[in-house]
Protein backbone atom coordinates (compact mmCIF):
# COMPACT_ATOMS: atom_id res chain seq x y z
CA UNK A 1 0.00 0.00 0.00
CA UNK A 2 2.78 2.43 0.95
CA UNK A 3 4.64 1.82 -2.31
CA UNK A 4 1.45 2.47 -4.27
CA UNK A 5 1.05 5.93 -2.77
CA UNK A 6 4.71 6.84 -2.36
CA UNK A 7 5.90 5.70 -5.79
CA UNK A 8 2.89 6.83 -7.76
CA UNK A 9 3.92 7.53 -11.36
CA UNK A 10 4.41 11.25 -12.05
CA UNK A 11 1.74 11.27 -14.74
CA UNK A 12 -0.80 9.80 -12.33
CA UNK A 13 0.32 12.08 -9.47
CA UNK A 14 0.00 15.14 -11.70
CA UNK A 15 -3.51 14.13 -12.72
CA UNK A 16 -4.80 14.19 -9.12
CA UNK A 17 -7.08 17.05 -8.18
CA UNK A 18 -6.48 18.97 -4.93
CA UNK A 19 -8.88 16.84 -2.91
CA UNK A 20 -7.19 13.65 -4.11
CA UNK A 21 -3.74 15.07 -3.31
CA UNK A 22 -4.85 15.90 0.23
CA UNK A 23 -6.27 12.40 0.68
CA UNK A 24 -3.10 10.82 -0.72
CA UNK A 25 -0.98 12.79 1.73
CA UNK A 26 -3.27 11.87 4.64
CA UNK A 27 -2.94 8.19 3.79
CA UNK A 28 0.84 8.44 3.42
CA UNK A 29 1.19 10.14 6.81
CA UNK A 30 -1.02 7.52 8.46
CA UNK A 31 0.99 4.69 6.90
CA UNK A 32 4.32 6.19 7.98
CA UNK A 33 3.04 6.80 11.52
CA UNK A 34 1.77 3.22 11.76
CA UNK A 35 5.12 1.92 10.54
CA UNK A 36 6.92 4.09 13.07
CA UNK A 37 4.73 2.72 15.86
CA UNK A 38 5.29 -0.89 14.73
CA UNK A 39 9.07 -0.39 14.64
CA UNK A 40 8.98 1.09 18.14
CA UNK A 41 7.09 -1.96 19.39
CA UNK A 42 9.76 -4.17 17.77
CA UNK A 43 12.45 -2.00 19.41
CA UNK A 44 13.78 -1.04 15.99
CA UNK A 45 14.24 2.59 16.93
CA UNK A 46 16.25 3.77 13.90
CA UNK A 47 13.46 2.56 11.61
CA UNK A 48 10.86 4.14 13.89
CA UNK A 49 12.68 7.46 13.61
CA UNK A 50 13.05 7.13 9.84
CA UNK A 51 9.34 6.54 9.32
CA UNK A 52 8.38 9.45 11.56
CA UNK A 53 10.72 11.64 9.51
CA UNK A 54 9.10 10.39 6.29
CA UNK A 55 5.70 11.41 7.70
CA UNK A 56 7.14 14.86 8.42
CA UNK A 57 8.34 15.19 4.83
CA UNK A 58 4.73 14.77 3.73
CA UNK A 59 3.24 16.90 6.52
CA UNK A 60 5.76 19.10 8.35
CA UNK A 61 3.02 20.20 10.77
CA UNK A 62 2.15 16.74 12.05
CA UNK A 63 2.48 16.82 15.83
CA UNK A 64 2.00 13.06 16.09
CA UNK A 65 5.01 12.48 13.81
CA UNK A 66 7.16 14.70 16.02
CA UNK A 67 5.91 12.78 19.06
CA UNK A 68 6.73 9.39 17.50
CA UNK A 69 10.14 10.73 16.46
CA UNK A 70 10.81 12.05 19.97
CA UNK A 71 9.89 8.73 21.56
CA UNK A 72 12.19 6.77 19.24
CA UNK A 73 15.03 9.25 19.78
CA UNK A 74 14.61 9.03 23.55
CA UNK A 75 14.68 5.23 23.41
CA UNK A 76 17.89 5.43 21.35
CA UNK A 77 19.39 7.69 24.03
CA UNK A 78 19.41 10.75 21.77
CA UNK A 79 18.01 13.03 24.45
CA UNK A 80 18.84 16.38 22.84
CA UNK A 81 17.14 15.36 19.58
CA UNK A 82 14.19 13.97 21.50
CA UNK A 83 13.84 17.27 23.35
CA UNK A 84 13.79 19.18 20.05
CA UNK A 85 11.19 16.84 18.57
CA UNK A 86 8.89 16.89 21.58
CA UNK A 87 9.16 20.68 21.75
CA UNK A 88 8.05 20.87 18.11
CA UNK A 89 5.14 18.54 18.86
CA UNK A 90 4.04 20.66 21.81
CA UNK A 91 4.21 23.86 19.75
CA UNK A 92 2.00 22.29 17.08
CA UNK A 93 -0.50 20.71 19.47
CA UNK A 94 -0.16 22.21 22.95
CA UNK A 95 -3.37 20.61 24.24
CA UNK A 96 -2.61 17.04 23.12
Amino acid sequence: MLALFKNMPKKMRDSLNEEEKVKRDEVLVALYLNLSFCHQKKESYPDATKNAEEALKVDPNCAKAYFRKALAERLKGEYDLAKESITAAIKLAPLD
